[in-house]
């Protein structure tokens, strides 16, 4: 028996509910933003806390080429724009029909430079010290008040209060315990 539906086979991926690629695949479930954003920076300011679907595994990260819908029947694409994904906590920007054209990190990249690394009561004579060791820090090896600096390239553990030496500066962390640096001095060698 067969049935003719009077529509081209290349005609039925434009079918309302059709899926990129046609047919029924599964359609994977994570928590992306509410609502796109003009830009990556504005799209990590968001909370990932409603339920999308994607084409690929759960599991794994949104990535290039995933096609993102907004229902688990795959009815409707998320718009264009940036969105922050729940699983990584990274953004992803959709192009046209829910596909992911690009991704990226919300997170600054860690930086590694060369420090001592054992705190000193005071700064006086640390510009005679040779700093042999690594510290690690959130974007560029550029030191700037306010900077968090730490032990370990994961992050998770943050210099102790005290003054430290890298290259040609002198660098002193808060009291709290937080890795703050809270003044910097330049050595004059």
């Amino acid at each position: 028996m067969k049935i003719s539906l009077g529509i081209s086979i290349s005609d039925l991926g434009s079918l309302p509910g059709s899926r990129p690629g046609g047919g029924g695949g599964t359609l994977f479930s994570f928590n992306s933003s509410d609502t796109s954003q003009n830009s990556e920076a504005l799209a990590c300011e968001e909370t990932a806390n409603t339920a999308r679907f994607k084409s690929s595994p759960s599991s794994t990260p949104v990535a290039i080429g995933d096609v993102i819908f907004r229902e688990l029947d795959g009815v409707s694409y998320l718009s264009d724009g940036y969105w922050l994904s729940g699983i990584n906590g990274a953004w992803f920007e959709i192009k046209g029909d829910g596909v992911v054209l690009s991704t990226g990190s919300c997170a600054e990249p860690i930086s590694k430079f060369d420090s001592t690394t054992e705190p000193a009561e005071t700064g006086e004579g640390l510009c005679e010290a040779v700093p042999t060791d690594s510290m690690f820090k959130a974007g560029t090896s550029s030191l700037t008040v306010g900077d968090i600096i730490y032990m370990n390239i994961e992050g998770t553990e943050t210099a102790a209060p005290g003054f430290y030496r890298s290259k040609s500066l002198v660098y002193e962390t808060d009291s709290k315990g937080s890795g703050e640096i809270i003044s910097i001095a330049q050595c004059s060698k």
